[in-house]
C-alpha cells in the first residue's frame, strides 16, 4: 500500500499473519488477533522507476541510431516490438514475458551496428552480404548480453531464428524455443514483408 508519512509519500508492502492467541498484559486473557508485518519498499522501487527509465531511453536512442543509418528499414523495431507486445498480449503471456518480446523487438537490429553504412542501402546484395545482414540478429544478443534486462531479452534474440522442425542455428525445436522468440519470428517476418526496401515493394496484406 501507499501512504504518506510526514511529507513523503512512501510506499509499504503488508504481510498480514492470524494470530490465535494475543498474550495481554496485566491479564491471564488471551485473544485472538491479527500480526501485521510491514516493509517500506519506497527506496526499492523509487530505484527500480528509475532504472526502467533509464533503459527505456538507451533503447530509444539505439533504435534512433539505427533507424538513420538505415532509412529503408526506418521504424522497423518499433513496429515489430509493438505487434510483438499486442501479440504476446493476446497469448496471455506473463508481464515480464510481454515486455521480454516488446523489447527484443525494439532492440533486434543493434547489430546492424557493425554493417557497413553503405551495405545497408544497397539494392543488389550477394548471398554473402544478405546472410551478413540476416546475421545482425546474433549479434544483437552478443552486444546486449551484458545487459541486465527484465526478462530473457538476450536468449529471446539469441533463439529468434530457430524453427519448430529443429533446423534453426542452434537445433531448438518448437517446445525447446522461448515464445517471446517465436513471436518476434513471426511478427518480424510480417513487418519486413509488408513495408517496402530498397530492393522490392511492399507486399499486400491481403
Amino acid at each position: 500500500g501507499e501512504r504518506l508519512v510526514g511529507e513523503d509519500h512512501r510506499i509499504f508492502e503488508s504481510l498480514f499473519l492470524p494470530v490465535d492467541a494475543i498474550p495481554v498484559l496485566d491479564s491471564e486473557a488471551e485473544i485472538p488477533g491479527m500480526l501485521i508485518i510491514e516493509q517500506d519498499l519506497t527506496d526499492f522501487s523509487r530505484e527500480k522507476e528509475k532504472y526502467e527509465t533509464t533503459l527505456s531511453e538507451l533503447v530509444r536512442t539505439l533504435v534512433l541510431l539505427l533507424d538513420s543509418r538505415d532509412p529503408y528499414a526506418k521504424s522497423h523495431s518499433d513496429q515489430v516490438a509493438h505487434i510483438a507486445q499486442a501479440v504476446a498480449q493476446e497469448m496471455r503471456l506473463e508481464p515480464v514475458m510481454v515486455k521480454t518480446a516488446a523489447l527484443a523487438g525494439q532492440l533486434m537490429n543493434v547489430g546492424k551496428v557493425k554493417a557497413p553504412e553503405a551495405l545497408l542501402t544497397q539494392k543488389n546484395l550477394s548471398a554473402e552480404e544478405r546472410e551478413n545482414i540476416r546475421g545482425a540478429m546474433q549479434m544483437s544478443a552478443q552486444l546486449l548480453k551484458n545487459i541486465a534486462f527484465p526478462g530473457p531479452v538476450v536468449e529471446t534474440l539469441e533463439q529468434a531464428q530457430e524453427r519448430v522442425d529443429g533446423k534453426g542455428p542452434k537445433g531448438l525445436e518448437e517446445q525447446d524455443i522461448l515464445p517471446s522468440a517465436r513471436i518476434i519470428a513471426l511478427v518480424n517476418a510480417f513487418v519486413a514483408m509488408t513495408n517496402p526496401r530498397i530492393y522490392r515493394e511492399a507486399l499486400s496484406t491481403t
